[in-house]
């Protein structure tokens, strides 16, 4: 995998989401004791960010352009974020026996999905809305209705020529 600066970027954007939704799955959890607990679950950011780039890589993660993120893409990070916070909690519960409770578990893996895929979602939106202002081309009708319609809808949407 050849390192661009655009996936330099997202690799750390998605490494500060991942330990971002670890905090905040502690601070929920535990309210107002959360910085006792933390500290106790401070090498949790380490394998977690370990793990997290491993799967990435497994799964390819970052050779997509995120410009077009579709369900795959979306999918994609669900199965990569999955696998890492699960390689995490097995490797606290079996090596260090260090045992997390399973709501952290739960809201790490649903606060990073949300914050990973959310920023790319976003991206893709941010892209589609400034090329479609950008451009002031021909306008067209589409007759007809249905599956095709919108397919060559958005193939027009899609490309400049």
């Amino acid at each position: 995998m050849q390192i661009t600066f655009g996936s330099f970027f997202w690799i750390c954007l998605d490494l500060l989401s991942i330990n971002i939704a670890f905090v905040l799955s502690v601070i929920l959890r535990f309210g107002k004791d959360w910085v006792r607990y933390l500290y106790k679950y401070k090498a949790a950011f380490i394998y977690l960010t370990i793990f997290y780039l491993i799967f990435s890589l497994i799964f390819k993660l970052y050779n997509r352009i995120w410009i077009y993120t579709s369900i795959s893409s979306l999918f994609m990070v669900i199965v990569t974020t999955t696998c890492a916070v699960a390689a995490c909690v097995l490797y606290f519960n079996t090596v260090r026996e260090v045992y997390f409770p399973r709501t952290i578990q739960v809201l790490t893996w649903f606060i990073s999905i949300f914050l990973i895929g959310g920023s790319k979602l976003l991206w893709r939106l941010y892209w589609e809305k400034r090329t479609r202002f950008k451009r002031r081309g021909e306008r067209i009708l589409i007759v007809g209705a249905g599956d095709a319609g919108n397919i060559v809808c958005r193939e027009i949407n899609k490309r400049k020529d």
